[in-house]
């Protein structure tokens, strides 16, 4: 048996959760992924690379639902403008 502060207690149990798991299966999971990484898994710099990547990727996503919404707002004012000149 592991003695755990409350408010820890009450973190995990939250994130367990929201993973579906139990309370317990979270602690394992938490722990294994602590070790794996001890154990020569990917260096501070490579998780902190794999995140960059992910912002960019991310990032471009994003500018191009602004493309779309720029691009759809310009159709509209065009119609508007069209619209308003055969009145």
């Amino acid at each position: 048996m592991v003695r755990l502060p409350e408010e820890l207690r009450r973190n995990l149990a939250r994130w367990a959760d929201i993973h579906g798991r139990s309370l317990n299966a979270e602690i394992i999971y938490r722990l294994e992924q602590s070790l794996a990484d001890d154990k020569g898994g990917r260096s501070l710099s490579d998780r902190l690379d794999q995140i960059e990547k992910g912002l960019d990727f991310f990032g471009g996503i994003i500018k191009a639902q602004q493309k779309v919404a720029q691009d759809a707002l310009d159709a509209l004012k065009k119609f508007r403008a069209e619209k308003d000149e055969s009145k």
